[in-house]
């Protein structure tokens, strides 16, 4: 039976080419610089925020309230443009940031990915890097 999403392991499996690639900075990973709408979705109800910064592993959201808890599991839609559409996810809330203007920033890591959203992801990715 064909699995229906992507999931990701708490510790990301990489080649030792990568591996080395990345000794500098482990949290660097391909990634890009976008504005894009999202919604961050918890059982007691939705917040609007924006992605900031987009990987294949996670996000940056700004705009967004401090009601969430590190560990803190969500469901995420992001809207990527007009012609590729909305995708949802599973995520995970992993760090807060305070930027030097006083503003909150909350660091996500995707937890699983519907296929079709993971290749909307990844499209999205290409194009914008």
């Amino acid at each position: 039976m064909l699995a229906t999403t992507v999931s990701f392991p708490d510790q990301p499996v990489i080649c030792e080419r990568e591996r080395r690639r990345q000794s500098s900075d482990p949290r660097r990973v391909p990634r890009s610089d976008v504005a894009l709408q999202a919604w961050a979705m918890k059982p007691s109800g939705t917040q609007r925020a924006y992605v900031l910064d987009l990987s294949e592993s996670g996000a940056r959201l700004g705009g967004i309230s401090s009601g969430f808890v590190l560990g803190q599991g969500m469901l995420l839609k992001m809207k990527l443009g007009n012609e590729e559409g909305q995708i949802i996810m599973r995520a995970e809330a992993v760090r807060w940031h305070e930027t030097p203007e006083g503003t909150r920033q909350l660091g996500v890591r995707f937890l699983e990915v519907p296929f079709d959203d993971w290749f909307a992801l990844c499209r999205h990715l290409d194009s914008h890097r």
